[in-house]
């Protein structure tokens, strides 16, 4: 058990020094450690939702946010693949399946741990919102990828066009 608590200790001091060298500049983040693995696996928001992903993935979503609802964002995509995405919604609505419970706690708890409000019903209105919207981006893009429209380039063909 103590070679387990110390393997934990230098895996912890491991990422912690990462995260240092990560967030120059920013603010601190904070990751816990799933301890009975001792991978490199790291818990969004608060242990008893039970959803993590590996540690750098969780970095790089804290690093490239500045605020909530792009902590949100970056959640999501580290949590679930483009697919999933672009068949759901936050809660379900218009056809669209719900997304996972523990997910949205988790993301919401980790927002607020980092970010914290005093307005946090309103706050969290706001970030449900931006992953509704962000799902429904995902659908779109899904739709003209499968279309082979490419909604980031404009093509136009001058034959198409009569200049009289």
């Amino acid at each position: 058990m103590d070679h387990l608590a110390e393997q934990l200790n230098t895996v912890q001091r491991d990422v912690k020094h990462i995260l240092d060298l990560l967030t120059e500049g920013k603010k601190k983040v904070t990751t816990a450690l799933n301890a009975p693995s001792c991978s490199n696996e790291a818990v969004v928001g608060d242990m008893a939702y039970g959803v993590s992903i590996p540690a750098i993935s969780l970095m790089e979503a804290e690093t490239s946010s500045d605020n909530r609802q792009a902590l949100a964002r970056n959640l999501l995509d580290a949590l679930l693949p483009k697919s999933i995405q672009a068949i759901s919604s936050s809660y379900g609505s218009k056809g669209k399946k719900p997304l996972d419970s523990s997910i949205l706690k988790a993301i919401r708890s980790h927002c607020f741990l980092k970010y914290p409000s005093k307005e946090m019903k309103q706050d969290w209105g706001r970030i449900v919102k931006v992953l509704t919207d962000k799902c429904r981006d995902q659908a779109r893009k899904s739709t003209e990828s499968d279309q082979g429209i490419n909604s980031d380039e404009t093509i136009i063909n001058s034959d198409i066009f009569d200049e009289r």
